[in-house]
């Protein structure tokens, strides 16, 4: 019984390999195909088209558009620029951009520039802007510094006592000044020598 189970699970295995065999030779066909194995065809991209910017004006001298002017880099100046959509300071205002922003000039007329930024496109003054990227400008926090002491002729030491100070506003500068003065205020209620004050 031993040797009958033995025998069919070789024929198993046997019968396993045959297959499997048998599958890797089989021809390839359009249907078990991989597309590692077919030919691929370059890939085509096309290039992003750009968008269209504000309608370009034109110079007051003619109405053709300047196409003299190379599209070049430049930076705001100003704290904060108006983006037009025409080279006046009377037309609309499309957006804002802020000092140190880099810009894109795509045409140039009477002092203005058509410009693309992360805002969008539209006209700036040309005089808002430089060929070079603005420094940033460190601003330290504040600090805080105590006025020096007003010149009183006090002085902490020697320690005094109620009956050794002359004057109710000695005693609050004692009060407010030595590490002592607390105990000229002995019930703790802001006053010093109660009886002068």
């Amino acid at each position: 019984m031993a040797k009958r189970k033995s025998s069919l699970g070789g024929w198993l295995i046997v019968g396993l390999l045959v297959f499997g065999i048998a599958q890797c030779m089989k021809t390839p066909t359009p249907s078990n195909t991989t597309t590692a194995a077919r030919p691929t065809a370059p890939a085509v991209v096309a290039a992003p088209t750009p968008k269209s910017p504000v309608p370009k004006a034109t110079t007051p001298a003619s109405n053709e558009p300047s196409t003299s002017a190379p599209i070049e880099i430049r930076y705001v100046s100003a704290s904060t620029l108006n983006i037009r959509a025409e080279p006046s300071t009377n037309a609309a205002i499309v957006s804002k951009i802020s000092n140190g922003e880099r810009v894109t000039v795509l045409d140039r007329a009477s002092g203005w520039v058509l410009v693309q930024s992360s805002a969008g496109y539209g006209w700036i003054s040309e005089r808002y802007t430089s060929s070079t990227r603005p420094a940033q400008i460190y601003t330290p926090p504040a600090t805080l510094v105590q006025a020096p002491p007003k010149s009183s002729g006090l002085s902490c030491s020697p320690r005094r006592t109620c009956s050794q100070i002359g004057s109710c506003s000695a005693a609050r500068w004692y009060l407010a000044n030595c590490s002592w003065g607390g105990r000229l205020d002995r019930d703790k209620d802001g006053r010093p020598c109660e009886a002068m004050c």
